[in-house]
Parts: C-alpha cells; sequence; structure tokens
C-alpha cells in the first residue's frame, strides 16, 4: 500500500504546482513560443477586448486598424521573452502591458493604471 501511495502523493504535488503556475508568465511563455491553440485563443480574446474598449475606454493601448492576433502574439511573446524578471507575475498584467508599450493610447487618454 505505502508503494502506491508514494507515486500518488508525488503525482498530486506535481499537480498542484502545475495549477498555481497557470497564471504566470513563465506558464505562458511556454505556450505562446510554441504557438499553441490554447495561448492563440486567449490572445484572441485580448484582442477583441481591446476592440470593445477601443470604442468606449482608452485603457488597454490602441492597436492600429488592421492588428492581427498573430501580431499581437508575437507582441507578447516577445515582451515576455524579454523581460524575464517579471515572468512570475500574472499573465493578464504582462499581456497588457506587452500590448500598450506597442500600441500606446494616444496623448490624453487614461493609461492601465488610471492616471493621465
Amino acid at each position: 500500500m505505502r508503494l502506491l501511495l508514494a507515486p500518488i502523493a508525488i503525482l498530486a504535488s506535481s499537480f498542484s504546482a502545475i495549477a498555481e503556475d497557470i497564471e504566470s508568465g513563465n506558464f505562458w511563455l511556454m505556450l505562446c513560443k510554441n504557438e499553441s491553440t490554447f495561448c492563440t485563443g486567449y490572445v484572441a480574446a485580448m484582442a477583441h477586448m481591446q476592440g470593445l474598449y477601443r470604442q468606449n475606454i482608452n485603457a488597454i493601448g490602441r492597436p492600429p486598424k488592421g492588428v492581427t492576433v498573430g501580431q499581437n502574439l508575437k507582441v507578447i511573446t516577445r515582451y515576455l521573452e524579454d523581460h524575464p524578471a517579471e515572468l512570475h507575475q500574472p499573465f493578464i498584467l504582462l499581456a497588457v502591458r506587452a500590448l500598450n508599450e506597442s500600441f500606446p493610447c494616444p496623448p490624453n487618454t487614461a493609461s492601465v493604471n488610471g492616471t493621465r
């Protein structure tokens, strides 16, 4: 019985570590570099969110018309690669920072932290 419990305990702790890391840049860098459909879908959703904000709120930057999901994916992946010290932070914050740097809000509009 003990021989059976040891591998189960090791597996359980591994799954726990993976589950905790799912929000970090480390986890997402791996997915985005491999152009996984999960990462592509997440980036597509963010692009759609940008479109909604572009209509009403200028909090997430303003990509020019015609920017594709693939371009956003490259921007975010490059940001994650260029900022390894930030990879422990939530992916959504890192992705928004990446998009803001590449597609900043025009002057006199709100930034992510609500300042002008």
